[in-house]
């Protein structure tokens, strides 16, 4: 009982008033005692619940001594919430203040499920183009958003940092490197119309942490930093052999030419 009951109370009933429903939907009719002694629940505390329920629409009741109460089928209480959850919106959508998001606003998102979840938003309601750039393992967790959004005739550009199975029209793989992510985390990054950018770190030794943001300088940090990859990962498919013996294994040489040291 306990899933159904959790699950029930997601969608905005009471504990009590989700073990009445369940109750009620195993045993077809229960009078409020009945209900209480199957609970182990007080009688006023289930009959409190079962006015509630009744208010709601969710049950029906045969009047006499004693009263039955029966619940009404799923179906129904699926469509009076989406009917109620319709007409609230409604509402809502009329006279809720206007939401204004300034280009100079960083919102953080900590842990996986809640980065999971606005990556999810800003995904599906992009409207022409997603830029997304990651490592296997996070494409192993986007992966699935990604192949939606390109379904729905997003255009979806992914550039990875090693091998990765996505049905993707253009997916540029690039060799991995282990030592490059030794301190523990590996960068995401998405560009969604190329208007929100969004950008995080993810391993086994850090939390999941994500910038979400339309500030245009890092919007076009991101373009520039995939379509650097874009240019390389040409340069390299035609002249690799003749590049890594001229400037070394992901051109080192180039690297320390300028800061002494390598890519680390």
């Amino acid at each position: 009982m306990q899933s159904l009951v959790q699950k029930l109370c997601e969608i905005g009933f009471t504990e009590l008033e989700s073990k009445c429903l369940v109750v009620l939907a195993e045993n077809n009719r229960l009078t409020g005692y009945e209900a209480a002694k199957k609970l182990g629940a007080s009688r006023s505390n289930v009959y409190s619940s079962l006015q509630g329920l009744l208010d709601k629409g969710m049950l029906l009741i045969s009047k006499g001594e004693p009263a039955y109460y029966q619940a009404i089928p799923l179906e129904e209480i699926q469509q009076k919430i989406q009917q109620k959850m319709s007409d609230s919106f409604s509402f809502l959508e009329k006279h809720f203040p206007v939401y204004l998001r300034t280009l100079d606003d960083f919102f953080t998102i900590e842990g996986e499920k809640q980065t999971v979840e606005r990556v999810t938003y800003e995904l599906q309601n992009a409207k022409e183009e997603v830029i997304a750039d990651m490592w296997t393992e996070e494409a192993d967790l986007f992966g699935s958003l990604l192949v939606e959004s390109e379904e729905r005739g997003i255009r979806v550009l992914v550039s990875t940092v090693g091998a990765v199975e996505l049905p993707l029209s253009t997916v540029l793989m690039d060799e991995r490197e282990e030592s490059w992510q030794d301190n523990g985390w590996r960068k995401f990054s998405f560009v969604v119309d190329r208007k929100v950018a969004i950008i995080g770190v993810r391993g086994d030794r850090f939390a999941t942490k994500t910038l979400v943001t339309e500030h245009p300088a890092l919007v076009k940090l991101l373009l520039n930093n995939f379509f650097h990859d874009v240019v390389i990962h040409e340069i390299m498919n035609d002249m690799k052999e003749e590049m890594e013996q001229r400037y070394g294994r992901n051109f080192e040489e180039i690297y320390r030419k300028y800061t002494g040291e390598g890519w680390k």
